[in-house]
């Protein structure tokens, strides 16, 4: 009995874990997105590198080339 609520947990603690890595890169691809870049590449960079130091590039990179987001029309 003690062993099927160990393999119990441990596949719940697998699932949360795949869920956790599927919305990390979820969030990539949102982030990605919404800048006006290809999700799909930097979804592949998280694969390669990091998620959450994706993010941050991401998040430092700011608007890709030719999206105006900046509010000024030029």
């Amino acid at each position: 009995m003690v062993d099927l609520l160990h393999l119990s947990l441990a596949i719940a603690g697998l699932v949360l874990m795949l869920w956790l890595f599927w919305e990390l890169f979820e969030i990539v691809a949102r982030m990605a997105r919404a800048r006006g870049r290809d999700p799909l590449g930097w979804v592949l960079l998280a694969l390669a590198w990091s998620p959450v130091t994706v993010m941050l590039l991401l998040w430092c990179l700011g608007p890709g080339p030719g999206d105006d987001k900046t509010g000024t029309g030029a």
